[in-house]
């Protein structure tokens, strides 16, 4: 599958080693951002309600918007931070008595907007449909006549 990613991309966002995560080898590194890529890919592909992957390759779009890529990598990213937080402790110290467990949402509402704007029959020229007020109506129905 095709990603809307790159491991380098969220290397770079990161600065992640293989070792930060218990890998031997870069390969190795490399694999599971591959993995975690094609999740986040699909997310955002369910999301979006719409396969921008897919229309590239069929040739209905000639290019992936660079927003794109860059939601992929920020998410992908977030989840490699979430991945190392909790792989040194689930919790958090805020002070002596305070504890709070590290967070695991990963679609914000900044995320949310962000792939609207690539969403199928969304984006910047989205319109909301208005319908008449219907208070006056009668929803009653004659059961007899079922």
């Amino acid at each position: 599958m095709a990603n809307y990613s790159s491991p380098a991309e969220v290397r770079a966002r990161t600065g992640i080693r293989p070792e930060d995560l218990g890998y031997l080898t870069e390969a190795e590194l490399d694999s599971f951002l591959t993995g975690l890529l094609e999740q986040v890919s699909d997310l955002m592909n369910r999301l979006m309600r719409r396969d921008w992957l897919a229309e590239l390759a069929a040739g209905t779009v000639a290019e992936i918007p660079a927003g794109l890529h860059g939601v992929a990598a920020d998410l992908a990213a977030a989840s490699v931070r979430e991945a190392l937080a909790t792989r040194q402790s689930p919790v958090v110290r805020i002070d002596d008595f305070a504890v709070r467990t590290v967070g695991t949402s990963l679609i914000t509402p900044d995320v949310r907007e962000r792939l609207r704007l690539y969403a199928a029959g969304g984006g910047v020229g989205s319109y909301e449909l208005g319908l008449p007020d219907v208070a006056g109506a009668s929803w009653s129905t004659d059961v007899g006549s079922l």
